[in-house]
């Protein structure tokens, strides 16, 4: 259980010291590491190419992850969080994800739905 409550806890001690504001930083700048981390394997250019790229390079790590329609919208569909144990309050690693995943489109990607407020998996679409 250590394990699983120091990342919150670091969450929590950087709200403390820096409140929102270095909270906010934070969340960008991981974004921007993890999605350069997955944005030099992916080869398409087109935003709505860019997410079936990811889901197969997520899947590749172990990730329950496809892709799906919503009113009419192509979705991404994670069934699996690698974020899980990070997880805090404010939801910041929820943030990060949506940031990162953004990023590697290279086009806004809002959160339809979230694991952690009971969906069945978190769900982000393309904004128009």
């Amino acid at each position: 259980t250590g394990q699983r409550m120091l990342v919150p806890a670091i969450w929590e001690a950087l709200g403390q010291i820096g409140g929102d504001k270095l909270l906010r930083n934070v969340v960008t700048r991981v974004s921007r590491i993890l999605a350069e981390h997955y944005s030099r394997r992916i080869t398409a250019s087109k935003p709505t190419e860019r997410p079936q790229q990811l889901i197969d390079l997520l899947a590749e790590e172990g990730g329950l992850v496809e892709a799906g329609t919503e009113d009419g919208r192509m979705v991404m569909l994670k069934r699996s969080c690698p974020f899980i144990s990070m997880l805090d309050e404010n939801r910041n690693i929820c943030a990060v994800d949506e940031e990162m995943i953004s990023a590697i489109v290279g086009h806004r990607v809002k959160r339809l739905a979230c694991r952690h407020e009971g969906a069945p998996c978190c769900t982000f679409t393309l904004v128009d």
